[in-house]
């Protein structure tokens, strides 16, 4: 199926990288924060954290030839109950100027502005118009309700919801085990247990474990938790993980810890890694050492003069 995606365009390169891990598509262009697919794989909106809304696609076409191709275009056929239709990135345009267009080509057309069966979109991009039906819309409001600091223990450093629903989809699991080996509170187990995956998580330190306990047994998500040295690795299909780099882990440490975690997930990783470097690591000296394979690198603004780097590894 022909499909695409309206980006958010904090982060297009990132938003990008999402989509395409979880759809593996066979085709693929990007407009703009329009990203256009081809993919076998149906319902992608329920997973995807960085876009607006997911879309079949109806048409593309010149500025110049819209009025044309809306007149001769088979609404029907995509049409159900009533409609309504948006415009996008044109402030010159209204959707009364077109909506006619549509209307005349249904059989027992019905407008409904509030609650339409089908909304039709069009998005203008530079002198290109692209047409889609709408599939489903990503609602930001569950992701600002899980935000860290009104979680029952926050963490000062806890990361977003939607950049760690982000993270484990640029892993492209579509079921199993995700094992966070550096869970902290527990906001990627979090993400990882609300998506329907078996969550595992360690950390070092049993007051954050405990924290993580807390944390997502307030959220109704189940997950095995268990003090644990993340450089003993074992055998892990998919690692999403933040590496620490906070006030309780000194400086002068961190080099080695990260190598050696690095070294480890070489040996006992079977399929991919997402990992999240602070900016002043020396990430691509540490991943060379280890001798994984990178498939992707992201920058990520936190805070303040804070950054992060996500890398998709594999061994």
């Amino acid at each position: 199926m022909k499909s695409f995606f309206w980006l958010l365009n904090d982060n297009l390169a990132l938003a990008t990288a999402e989509v395409l891990a979880l759809a593996e598509p066979s085709q693929a262009a990007r407009f703009g924060d329009i990203l256009i697919i081809e993919t076998k794989r149906k319902g992608l909106h329920r997973r995807i954290a960085l876009s607006r809304a997911e879309y079949e696609f109806l048409f593309s076409c010149h500025v110049t030839e819209l009025r044309d191709v809306m007149q001769s275009f088979d609404w029907q056929k995509h049409y159900r109950k009533d409609f309504k239709l948006e415009i996008h990135h044109a402030p010159m345009f209204t959707a009364r100027e077109f909506a006619g267009y549509i209307w005349r080509k249904l059989r027992n057309p019905k407008v409904s502005l509030d609650n339409p069966a089908t909304t039709y979109e069009l998005f203008f991009i530079g002198t290109q118009v692209i047409a889609g039906k709408r599939l489903g819309t990503i609602d930001p409001k569950p992701f600002f309700a899980r935000r860290p600091h009104l979680r029952p223990i926050m963490h000062p450093s806890g990361m977003q919801p939607r950049l760690a629903r982000a993270l484990i989809n640029l892993a492209g699991a579509q079921k199993g085990v995700i094992v966070d080996p550096f869970c902290g509170a527990g906001g990627i187990l979090l993400e990882a247990g609300l998506l329907g995956f078996k969550a595992v998580g360690t950390d070092i330190d049993p007051w954050q474990i405990n924290r993580a306990k807390k944390n997502l047994g307030d959220a109704g998500v189940k997950a095995r938790l268990a003090v644990g040295d993340a450089t003993k690795l074992g055998k892990v299909d998919y690692v999403v993980t933040d590496l620490p780099y906070g006030r309780h882990t000194k400086a002068k440490e961190l080099p080695k810890l990260y190598l050696a975690f690095l070294k480890r997930l070489k040996k006992n990783l079977k399929k991919r890694a997402v990992v999240v470097f602070p900016d002043f690591a020396k990430h691509e000296v540490l991943v060379r050492k280890a001798k994984l394979a990178v498939l992707g690198e992201f920058t990520v603004y936190v805070h303040g003069s804070l950054t992060r780097k996500i890398v998709v590894l594999e061994p």
